[in-house]
């Protein structure tokens, strides 16, 4: 069966999310721009607008891709959706490691004396880094699914240094959003 809809895919780096429940017109809005080394090089030579976008907005379901691109599926198809939450859990095994040879690295010195001091400093700034990356790591999938294949969204949403943080609390206000969005669908009635 052929599909009228445009299937997408794909990873952001978080600028604006929005989950309101509170708000049936309008109760999600997530805005960002897309990740790669690619698609940043070509942002930096201004070859390409890396923003997308998806918003839940009066019984569609709304994407603009480089305000140059949209799409509108209707909710009414809306047939599953999904939220998940994820971090990089390598990054504070890696943060608790270092912190650990830090430790080594103290004892090594109050015992040894001046040259190891470097190595306990250095030991150290890479536990922190490591722990901060971890606490930045968060990530939101979302994904909708039409009605008989008829198009689906799915967004995966990263943190990043400068991005807004996302935590673990934002999962229930998606939840809670996207069943908003599913009572104008015939499939949830």
């Amino acid at each position: 069966m052929l599909s009228i809809f445009k299937s997408t895919s794909v990873t952001l780096l978080a600028r604006d999310v929005k989950f309101d429940s509170s708000n049936p017109q309008n109760p999600i809005v997530i805005e960002g721009d897309r990740k790669g080394f690619i698609i940043w090089v070509l942002k930096l030579l201004r070859l390409v607008d890396p923003s997308f976008r998806l918003e839940v907005k009066d019984d569609k379901i709304f994407t603009c891709t480089g305000k140059k691109h949209y799409t509108y599926m209707p909710v009414s198809l809306l047939s599953s959706y999904s939220v998940g939450f994820s971090t990089k859990k390598y990054l504070i095994v890696l943060a608790l490691i270092s912190a650990v040879f830090t430790v080594i690295a103290l004892v090594g010195a109050f015992s040894e004396g001046d040259g190891i001091w470097a190595v306990f400093f250095l030991l150290g700034g890479i536990s922190f880094i490591l722990y901060r990356l971890y606490k930045r790591s968060g990530a939101l999938s979302v994904s909708m699914n039409l009605y008989n294949g008829e198009g689906s969204v799915n967004i995966r949403i990263q943190s990043g240094l400068t991005g807004i943080k996302l935590d673990k609390e934002l999962v229930q206000q998606a939840l809670d959003a996207s069943a908003i969005a599913a009572k104008n669908s015939t499939h949830f009635k």
